[in-house]
């Protein structure tokens, strides 16, 4: 692996430590993470992520508008501060991640719908979130939508990013 991807699942694993059990107490220190994290990115990655992030942003709105997530957090918004960094933590972790993800489609449905489930399933047991009717059904409905919803995206990140790169050469 190389020194850049290390850096950045260790800095996105201790930001999304500081949201999951911070839950907004530790906001400073969740930006000091992104802002590390975005001066790892190359040229080219600062470009994509935030696509990635529209995304998911909105689908956790929808989510939270739907009453699928709640937080006990008094928030303007529907969603906390504290996930609106954790997404772009996310997104650029991810965007990182491109060229390692996996190429067939079923493949990468799978991971995506695991993946979102499961982090927002943690989220719940540690309370940074609670998943209505309940966190079974939560769970479920947030992994269908990741499974829906980002499999797309990442594919046309990739395709974005291949075609920057082949302009390049």
């Amino acid at each position: 692996m190389k020194w850049r991807l290390i850096s950045q699942l260790t800095l996105f694993d201790i930001g999304w430590f500081l949201a999951v059990f911070g839950a907004g107490q530790w906001l400073g220190w969740q930006l000091v993470i992104t802002a590390l994290m975005l001066m790892l990115l190359t040229p080219g990655q600062h470009r994509i992520w935030p696509i990635l992030f529209a995304a998911g942003v909105g689908l956790d709105l929808l989510l939270a508008l739907g009453e699928i997530l709640t937080f006990d957090a008094e928030t303007l918004l529907p969603i906390p501060a504290f996930l609106i960094i954790l997404w772009t933590q996310f997104s650029i972790f991810t965007t990182v991640l491109l060229n390692r993800l996996p190429k067939s489609s079923l493949s990468l449905s799978l991971i995506c719908g695991s993946c979102g489930a499961i982090g927002y399933y943690l989220g719940s047991w540690f309370g940074a979130v609670q998943l209505t009717p309940s966190p079974l059904v939560g769970t479920l409905i947030i992994g269908v939508g990741w499974i829906l919803l980002f499999p797309g995206v990442i594919r046309f990140l990739q395709k974005q990013r291949s075609t920057k790169m082949e302009v390049k050469t």
